[in-house]
């Protein structure tokens, strides 16, 4: 009686919900001027960081209206399509638990492999770690780690730079271990061995220890992960909490608990406050238990043989999407409206159509183009294995779906890092599948022959990759190197792209110039001025001109005319130092 008077509350809940977002976006729409002035703004300027002010102007108001607008009804119309399939789901279904499976603990060979792939990993992801930050990097740790409020930590973005999850973490990283390029990726190098542990415990219980041993070596020495793991972002949070999500969603559906699906929402609230994208990992399990629905009501083109859905486990999972809902929206509101504006600039541009490619290459390690199609092959077959299983349809859903709405809403800035909660998912695929090879007891050793050296070759290029120096740009040694012998009187500047970020590494003094006139005045007031700015990016690009800055020359050809000029040259990586001292001849 209790758990109907649950549900009733519930769907009760749901539809005086979604009444309200309705009839609150109408109000807007209608009344957008008072509603706006009295309500939006003071909530926008009281809750929210200095991106949210700069754009709550009156000057486009009219935008940011007709967007809470349109926002309110959209979530009041899934608020209400989430109520009716609600009840459609939980209707058929009856109160029944599947017993638990009981697994023997790792033995002694088990344990030390285990020990054995987790040092071999963390010595991998240790080399390079206090390498110089590249450019996410060095917006993260100067805009968002090193701000002067935890407050600003979480409630300021640029784009998508800021990883409010990560940056809290290397806050406190930095205020326990102190500065250094090793504290700023601390976090990231114990959640990547956390992530690694996490990958080999759940594939042991939900497959066996010969798979888990497989999938736990391939991602350990698996190159992304190992970049991940020494960079100051929040790549391997999601990957991560991706495995301990999947891990109490596919729990909850054979041992329904309300205890484990609180879990749950804070699992997957928390993941999306590592990385928004990471919302498609609940919006990809909501399929997956819609399918199950399905299912429960005969249909067999949704056949999914070990799939016995209780009404215990809808119901508590169907109170935990919503609660994840709510609680990442409280986490990342006050960066919302920089993300929205973000995803808008960049919505009618056309997609990088190499994306797929790229993606594949990602997630296969970047090995040589010869061994792809090997890496493939195992992904094929193990997806053929796991086609019947509770695993089946919530991996192929996780791997599939946010493809195309992640082109929908950054088409020229997706990158196959966004994908990072699908990462564990594809690399226990490829452990499935070579276990399968492995074992295949027709040809066994025409096919053991092969895959041996193949998988030697595999791991071979990884370690290789792994061991590289990685992405790395001369922002801070170019930054305090210009201020390391300068003398007293001299003028240090930073101009171009990435301007704060080196003026934020010089130290007070160091200003940052828009105008060639600003530069000329500093070279008649000085006799020594030092200039640093970034002249590529790491492929060697040049850096593009910045829209919205009137210098009398376009930027690039500023920076060309300095290098040109300067006395004296000091190149980091990518970023160089220009020491002027003698003052250059007038104009003709």
């Amino acid at each position: 009686m209790g758990a109907r008077r649950i549900e009733r509350r519930f769907s009760t809940a749901l539809f005086v919900t979604a009444v309200l977002l309705a009839v609150s976006g109408g109000v807007f729409l209608l009344f957008h001027d008072r509603a706006f002035s009295g309500v939006v703004l003071p909530l926008a300027l009281c809750f929210s960081s200095d991106g949210v002010v700069e754009i709550a102007t009156r000057e486009n108001l009219g935008g940011i209206q007709r967007h809470v607008a349109f926002l309110l009804v959209l979530l009041g119309a899934a608020t209400a399509l989430y109520r009716a399939l609600w009840w459609w789901g939980i209707s058929p279904l009856r109160e029944a638990v599947s017993a638990p499976v009981l697994l023997a603990p790792p033995g002694r060979r088990e344990g030390v492999a285990l020990v054995v792939l987790l040092l071999a990993g963390g010595a991998l992801r240790l080399h390079g770690i206090d390498r110089s930050p590249y450019y996410d990097e060095a917006i993260t740790e100067v805009f968002f780690v090193d701000a002067p409020t935890l407050w600003e930590t979480v409630s300021r973005t640029y784009v998508f730079t800021n990883h409010q999850g990560y940056s809290v973490l290397a806050r406190w990283s930095r205020a326990a271990f102190g500065e250094g390029n090793w504290s700023l990726r601390l976090p990231a190098f114990v959640l990547g061995l956390l992530g690694l542990y996490v990958l080999w415990g759940f594939v042991r219980e939900r497959l066996s220890p010969q798979v888990a041993a497989v999938a736990l070596a391939i991602a350990a020495l698996f190159p992304v992960h190992v970049e991940w793991s020494k960079e100051a972002r929040g790549y391997t949070g999601v990957f991560l909490l991706s495995v301990l999500s999947c891990r109490l969603f596919l729990k909850i559906l054979q041992q329904p608990s309300l205890a484990r699906a609180l879990l749950l929402s804070a699992v997957n609230a928390l993941a999306g406050f590592f990385h928004l994208y990471a919302v498609y990992l609940p919006l990809s399990q909501a399929i997956v238990l819609l399918l199950l629905a399905v299912r429960a009501r005969g249909w067999a083109w949704a056949a999914l043989p070990e799939a016995a859905l209780s009404r215990g486990a809808f119901r508590v999972l169907g109170l935990a999407f919503p609660l994840s809902a709510l609680l990442l929206l409280a986490g990342v509101w006050p960066t919302l409206p920089e993300y929205m504006r973000s995803m808008e600039a960049t919505a009618g541009r056309t997609p990088h159509l190499t994306l797929p490619l790229h993606l594949v290459e990602a997630l296969c390690g970047y090995p040589p183009l010869l061994l792809i199609p090997f890496l493939l092959a195992l992904v094929v077959c193990g997806v053929r294995t796991m086609s019947g299983t509770h695993l089946g349809p919530l991996l192929l859903v996780m791997c599939a779906l946010p493809f195309p709405a992640i082109l929908l809403l950054r088409p020229r800035d997706a990158y196959p890092r966004f994908f990072a909660y699908a990462f564990p998912i594809f690399l226990m695929i490829m452990a499935i599948g070579a276990v399968r090879v492995w074992a295949e007891p027709r040809r066994r050793w025409a096919l053991r022959a092969p895959l041996l050296l193949l998988a030697g070759a595999t791991f071979l290029s990884w370690g290789r990759e792994s061991l590289s120096p990685g992405v790395s740009e001369g922002f801070k040694d170019a930054a305090r190197g210009m201020r390391a012998d300068a003398p007293s009187d001299t003028a240090c500047c930073a101009l171009g792209h990435c301007a704060q970020v080196l003026a934020a590494y010089a130290g007070p003094g160091t200003r940052v110039l828009s105008y060639e006139e600003e530069l000329l005045d500093l070279r008649c007031a000085h006799p020594e001025v030092r200039c640093v700015f970034r002249t590529a990016y790491p492929s060697g690009v040049p850096v593009p001109r910045v829209a919205g800055v009137r210098p009398i020359l376009p930027l690039e050809d500023w920076m060309r005319r300095i290098l040109s000029e300067a006395d004296e040259v000091r190149r980091y990586g990518n970023v160089s130092v220009c020491i002027l001292r003698s003052f250059p001849a007038g104009p003709e």
